[in-house]
């Protein structure tokens, strides 16, 4: 029998012998390389998750790195909206969520978010919360209708890791940005598998910026709520509010107007 007979007879019984599970843990470790982790707009219905996850099971994803200041310049509105617990502000669950919405030329917003979990420091020893997740939506379902192309997370944060089987993290990353496919709204879930990581309030966990591009025009405060495995918190946030007013910071404002007496000045001149 010649060699590559040889071979070849030994790897048909290899090859035998594994099992399913490892054909396809295998395939999967090749093809990680060649398919990479491709990004995607988040659509009604759609799903982006985080680029460290395996892209073969978790694809799209959303776009690690900076809000793109570059073209989303302008200052539109900042807040920090403080949390509460299961309806009341007790002291067992303490945060802001820290919102702000900016517009680039054409007057385009996109907004931001980054949630906190906080130790209170009342009562002396209070109960652990962990928020899982997130949602930015109200009854009058303002994203509708919204286009995002595009939302990611400056892994910025730092929060508690999950280790389970698809992995773990600490820098407030969400484990995926989705979008429900009845009413547009937004969830941001740091631990839907039991894998990823969750917001502690020991020891004060704060997560990643996240922030979405969209073609709205006009936005308005909305309802955030919170998971924290079997409780629930609830904040509020900027969202795109349909036909709302467009209104700028007030920075804003005041450079608009010193523009407008700059021009009204230089036409006096010339009229004088």
């Amino acid at each position: 029998m010649s060699f590559n007979n040889c071979v070849g007879g030994l790897m048909n019984r290899v090859v035998k012998q594994l099992t399913f599970g490892a054909l396809v843990s295998i395939l999967i470790l090749l093809a990680r390389p060649a398919l990479g982790n491709p990004t995607g707009p988040l659509n009604p219905g759609s799903t982006l998750y985080n680029p460290v996850l395996n892209p073969v099971i978790f694809t799209p994803s959303y776009i690690t790195g900076p809000f793109p200041a570059a073209e989303f310049h302008i200052p539109v509105a900042n807040h920090d909206f403080p949390t509460n617990y299961n309806g009341t502000i007790n002291g067992s669950f303490d945060g802001v969520v820290r919102s702000s919405v900016w517009a680039n030329d054409a007057g385009a917003l996109a907004f931001t978010y980054v949630f906190e979990n906080l130790k209170p420091l009342v009562p002396e020893n209070p109960p652990l919360t962990d928020i899982v997740r997130a949602t930015i939506n109200d009854p009058t379902n303002p994203w509708t209708g919204v286009s995002i192309p595009s939302a990611g997370a400056d892994a910025s944060g730092h929060s508690t890791p999950i280790s389970g089987a698809f992995g773990s993290w600490s820098d407030g990353q969400p484990f995926n940005l989705a979008r429900s496919a009845t009413d547009s709204g937004i969830a941001v879930n740091f631990n839907p598998l039991n894998s990823g990581t969750q917001l502690n309030s020991t020891p004060s966990d704060q997560s990643a910026l996240v922030w979405v591009v969209t073609n709205a025009a006009h936005y308005a405060v909305t309802n955030v709520g919170f998971s924290d495995n079997g409780h629930v918190g609830t904040s509020q946030a900027y969202a795109p509010q349909a036909g709302g007013p467009f209104i700028p910071e007030p920075s804003t404002i005041v450079l608009a107007a010193l523009g407008a007496a700059g021009g009204l000045l230089a036409l006096r001149r010339r009229t004088c």
